[in-house]
């Protein structure tokens, strides 16, 4: 870490600057050093545009945004942890998105496929939200059904992404 912090400091537009800030992001992220690391992606992406290395560091944030979104579950107080997720979710679009429209093959197949899994797993979570309690099994019945009409759409998603975003962008 500290030669690519050296070199890239010493000599910010060199040719290999770009690898050097990707390699000082890989290295953070392999030690548990989350934060550091998506401060270096951010910095490869704005110093580094267009080049393979902010793609592959738009696509890293997107990992991550993907992870953190993981961790958020649809129960008690659902309101505020539904609107957690579903800005989560957002950002996490947004981060796969931008990643597949770097036009490298590699990025944009292993981003549209992740997009896939981000609609799946939304609706997945939506379907597995925790039944508010006191309910009537009646009630529970509606609960369930007007929570898979809610999934519906994410479960389409999930399907035609892959395919529309390699296409769209390919």
């Amino acid at each position: 870490y500290a030669v690519f912090a050296q070199f890239t400091e010493r000599f910010p537009k060199h040719a290999d600057t770009p690898e050097g800030l990707w390699k000082m992001a890989m290295t953070r992220q392999r030690q548990g050093k989350t934060r550091e690391a998506l401060t270096l992606f951010a910095k490869v992406e704005e110093q580094t545009p267009g080049t393979v290395f902010a793609a592959q560091a738009v696509f890293q944030q997107a990992e991550e945004s993907f992870r953190s979104l993981k961790q958020i579950a649809l129960k008690e107080p659902f309101k505020k942890n539904l609107k957690n997720k579903t800005q989560a979710l957002d950002k996490t679009i947004t981060l796969y998105t931008r990643a597949a429209e770097s036009r490298y093959s590699e990025v944009v197949a292993t981003s549209a496929y992740r997009l896939g899994e981000v609609f799946e797993h939304f609706k997945t979570a939506r379907l597995d939200a925790e039944l508010p309690k006191k309910l009537t099994a009646e009630q529970v019945e509606e609960y369930r059904f007007q929570l898979e009409e809610r999934a519906f759409p994410f479960e389409e998603k999930a399907i035609l992404t892959p395919d529309s975003v390699t296409t769209e962008f390919s």
